[in-house]
């Protein structure tokens, strides 16, 4: 029996220490799982989904708390950590609306009485979890396998072991079955064999690309799927063309978020020479603006590396990428003082072959590469061997859609900055791994799609030769013609690519999206994680914010789910239905001020947080309840039948007939809503 000790990287004091399990203890928590997965599987779906919510609540309500325990544990800047707690709880909230109705069987005509696809749960899954994000990672990785019918066991890392725990004593708390995400404390040399054990179904694993390779042996040894998010080193491409104002602000803040220590951080600036020395003057500018200091300050926005030996090997490889002939134009040095602090690093003319390029470098580093054009650009951003994000600058959108294909990585984001949504698949290529999570990919991933009938119409082996594994290839693929395999469940081999904007990818219908934007305006505090805080003081914005403001999000055809945009200033579309119908969209807060409230159509919406606006309505058929933060319908529910909905800086008047939202106002700029006859709403500027 081993122990594992937890240490605050602000201090380099230990926090506390954990005893690791006994065999006898790792086995009942085995049994107890395989047990709850039994259960949990056969309940009805909406069932699971409102044992989400309660899981939701229990995160929102713990908040503060939670957002401590991270800070004290790897060193987030608090306002961070706060901003991961809500963006935990509203990945869940998500995946439980969904879930129903992307679980529900699906009719298949054979000619038979009856056909159809059903979704079941695998079980037991594994979720081996990284430090960095030790709430997100887990619900990410988590939350729609939950909702299908599947349970967690999570081997988190081990100086996060007090948020591992945590996480585990709210499933208690939401009133769920213990073993449904049950954390263990064991070593490392012990996951071998938990993922050969017969109890546990499948693995997930995010880390780095050597950790994946153990474990897809381990597992593939005993035939089990596994999905791997791995390793990156992600390429910020600005052209000559490009908003460098804007771009830098984006640059900083996806390099320097959570202490650069992020897998889809913009690690490489891979910069047109003609418009190189602007962008880097600017971007020194930002890092120069950025508040190293003690993570609690709420005026902090760099803290801690999360261990030493992090910050040391980060000390090495920028000292190796300036031996190679890179110029150092800021930081680059081990901070004096208590903990394990680096100074925040912009290195130029970063050389082939330095670590700073072909390496990930997992720190608050970044590396600037100059190209000629944008073709050389595109061969630089190319070239590692990792390809999970990317992110790629120009106004010209119609060569963003023809570049962002060329560029191999799981995710593009166009005039904004890579960052993971529940509503748009991630995942990567190449050694930054396979499988997908989030957009229901999960959910897909953690279950048996098979072919069935009743069994007095069923013959001994279905149409197609036997049981079909399934996974939703076909609607990942349309994002970026993914590429599908024989075995086309857990994400296999498909690649499903999204192309975002505004910071981050809005989940499309099913089919993935593609999202451009303009990249206008100042960014919203923004990241990997979480959507929707206040605009931050600087450029470098509040971590794990996943939306925003700013996106335009065009989606087709698939599965009708709800979607969100958040105004800013520049044109932005909306397209809601698909073939099943129209469907549901909202419009949550950009920065406060800024807010349309209420869903286009069918549902009742609430929009909670202490975030001003203003609400108008005048002669509406939906009465409102106005409250600082919330705002509900109370009146029928219509379609839209045509005509406009404005928000006007001074006065909200409604000129839509049939139905739709009331109209709202903010202070940056008059919008209208439009509405097709087809169901297509545009979020437009007012003339």
């Amino acid at each position: 029996m081993g122990e594992v000790r937890t240490i605050d990287p602000t201090s380099g004091e230990e926090l506390a220490s954990y005893r690791t399990a006994t065999e006898e203890e790792l086995d009942a928590v085995l049994d107890r799982a395989a047990a709850t997965a039994r259960r949990w599987g056969q309940l009805p779906v909406e069932e699971r989904a409102e044992g989400l919510r309660r899981l939701a609540r229990a995160m929102r309500e713990r908040r503060e708390e939670l957002a401590q325990l991270a800070t004290a544990e790897m060193g987030k800047p608090i306002a961070e950590s706060r901003a991961e707690v809500d963006k935990c709880a509203w990945g869940l909230e998500y995946a439980a609306e969904l879930a129903p109705a992307a679980l529900a069987p699906e009719p298949v005509d054979t000619g038979a009485l009856e056909s159809y696809v059903r979704f079941d749960p695998l079980g037991v899954v594994l979720a081996i979890m990284p430090w960095n994000f030790p709430y997100w990672q887990v619900i990410r990785a988590g939350a729609s396998a939950m909702a299908a019918g599947n349970v967690l066991v999570l081997k988190h890392a081990d100086n996060v072991t007090g948020c591992s725990l945590a996480l585990g004593e709210l499933v208690a708390a939401a009133d769920l079955p213990p073993g449904l995400l049950a954390p263990i404390v064991v070593e490392v040399e012990r996951v071998a064999g938990i993922i050969a054990d017969p109890r546990v179904a499948a693995v997930t694993l995010t880390g780095s690309t050597r950790a994946g390779r153990a474990v897809a042996s381990q597992a593939g040894a005993v035939l089990k799927k596994s999905v791997l998010e791995l390793g990156g080193s992600d390429a910020f491409v600005v052209l000559e063309d490009a908003d460098l104002a804007a771009a830098a602000d984006w640059l900083v803040r996806s390099r320097f978020q959570n202490v650069g220590q992020s897998c889809i951080a913009a690690k490489r600036a891979v910069v047109v020479e003609s418009v190189a020395d602007e962008l880097v003057g600017r971007v020194v500018e930002g890092v120069g603006r950025l508040v190293v200091g003690d993570p609690r300050d709420e005026k902090t926005t760099v803290g801690p590396m999360a261990r030493r030996d992090l910050r040391d090997g980060l000390a090495r490889q920028v000292e190796g990428t300036r031996a190679a002939g890179a110029q150092l134009l800021v930081g680059g040095r081990v901070l004096d003082r208590p903990g394990w602090f680096y100074e925040p690093t912009v290195l130029d003319h970063v050389p082939p072959g330095s670590p700073g390029r072909v390496e990930e470098v997992f720190g608050p580093a970044l590396s600037v590469v100059r190209v000629p054009d944008a073709e050389a650009a595109l061969a630089v951003a190319n070239e590692t061997e990792y390809g999970l994000g990317s992110n790629l600058w120009t106004s010209d959108l119609e060569r963003a859609r023809t570049l962002a294909g060329r560029i191999q990585a799981g995710h593009t984001a166009v005039n904004g900055m890579t960052a993971s949504d529940p509503r748009l698949p991630f995942g990567g290529i190449k050694s930054s791994g396979y499988g997908r999570e989030l957009a229901w990919s999960t959910a897909r991933l953690a279950r048996r799609l098979r072919g069935a009938r009743p069994p007095s119409e069923q013959p001994a082996v279905p149409v197609g030769g036997g049981p079909v594994e399934g996974h939703q290839a076909d609607l990942l693929q349309s994002a970026r013609g993914g590429e599908q395999s024989a075995d086309r469940h857990l994400g296999g081999l498909l690649r499903g690519v999204a192309v975002g904007a505004g910071g981050d990818g809005r989940e499309g219908d099913g089919t993935g999206a593609e999202l451009l934007g303009d990249g206008q305006g100042p960014p919203v505090a923004g990241g990997q994680d979480l959507p929707f805080p206040p605009a931050p003081a600087s450029p470098a914005g509040t971590d794990g914010v996943d939306d925003p403001a700013g996106r335009q999000a065009e989606t087709r055809g698939g599965l009708g789910v709800p979607r969100r945009a958040a105004p800013q200033r520049s044109a932005r579309r909306v397209e809601l239905g698909g073939p099943r119908g129209p469907v549901d969209g909202a419009v949550h807060p950009a920065a406060p001020g800024q807010v349309l409230v209420g869903r286009v159509h069918h549902r009742v919406d609430r929009l909670d947080g202490d975030v001003p606006f203003h609400h108008h309505d005048r002669g509406s058929a939906h009465p409102s309840t106005i409250g600082s933060g919330t705002a509900r319908w109370n009146g029928p529910r219509a379609r839209p039948r045509g005509g406009a909905c404005a928000a006007d800086r001074e006065a909200g008047r409604r000129i839509a007939p049939g139905g739709g939202p009331s109209a709202v106002s903010w202070p940056s700029a008059p919008w209208v809503w439009a509405w097709p006859a087809r169901g297509t709403a545009e979020l437009r500027r007012a003339a």
